[in-house]
């Protein structure tokens, strides 16, 4: 019998090979390729919780910089005062109060995104 891979990412599960440039920030696509003429749309993960939706893939590949500036940001705050959901939310929040556009749009209560 062969050793099954070992090539994890920390304690994460995540072989190293699926792990992508940014992890622990992760993206995946709901539906068919997105676009807006089919419903289908791309979902970017921060391991706070937090998730925005958008559909093309320019959007998409802002908003995962800005996810990974958001985790830099926070890496020093004393999370037992504010939850690190709060101030990855807190800073999206910043960015499009200074009028960046591409913090992405929320799930809706469901879980969903798309219009």
């Amino acid at each position: 019998m062969t050793k099954a891979q070992n090539g994890f990412v920390a304690d994460s599960g995540v072989q190293q090979h699926s792990a992508g440039d940014h992890f622990p920030i992760t993206c995946h696509h709901v539906g068919d390729w997105p676009r807006r003429d089919n419903n289908g749309y791309f979902v970017v993960c921060h391991p706070s919780g937090v998730k925005r939706w958008c559909y093309t893939s320019g959007y998409r590949d802002n908003l995962i910089q800005h996810f990974v500036d958001a985790d830099e940001a926070i890496n020093d705050l004393d999370l037992s005062v504010v939850s690190e959901r709060v101030a990855v939310e807190l800073y999206l929040h910043g960015l499009e109060r200074r009028g960046d556009e591409f913090v992405g749009h929320r799930l809706d209560d469901n879980g969903k995104g798309g219009y």
